[in-house]
Parts: structure tokens; sequence; C-alpha cells
């Protein structure tokens, strides 16, 4: 099995974080997250994200700052601008 080329990874990426947000909020779900965002956040296209989130903005708002508050240390795994919209 051959690996994803980087804009299949981010795709995959993107729906997991989608697939994760939507399916509620159990710890296991939101520490998924945090540690997607941790592991690939500087990867990620943050523009198609909040694409896919649109409608659900605040969703995605309360992952971003909840991985603010959990590793302060990895601001940068989250673009400024996007982490204010």
């Amino acid at each position: 099995m051959t690996s994803p080329d980087a804009s299949t990874r981010d795709r995959l990426l993107d729906a997991a974080i989608a697939l994760f947000a939507r399916q509620g909020y159990s710890s296991m779900s939101v520490a998924d997250i945090q540690h997607i965002i941790l592991a690939c956040g500087r990867r990620l296209n943050w523009r198609r994200l909040c694409q896919r989130f649109r409608g659900h903005e605040r969703v995605l708002l309360a992952h971003v700052a909840l991985f603010g508050y959990i590793f302060p240390g990895e601001a940068s795994s989250v673009p400024r601008s996007d982490a204010r919209r």
C-alpha cells in the first residue's frame, strides 16, 4: 500500500476533524481532535477546514480555543488569522 499524497492526507485530516466534532462531545473524540491538531495543525488546510465547518463555526472555534488552553506552547499549530474567525 502506498502512502497518500499531501492533498489526500489533508482531505483525510479535514474529514476526520469534521467527523469527530460532529459526532458529539465524548471525551474520546475531543481528545482525538486535540491530538490531530497537535500532530498535524501546521500542515492542515485551515481555510478548507473553516469551509467544511460553515454553519458550525462555533464548534470549530471551541476546539481551537480548547487547543490553546490544553497546549499553550503549541499556538503556532493554528494560524492566528484562522484562530480568530
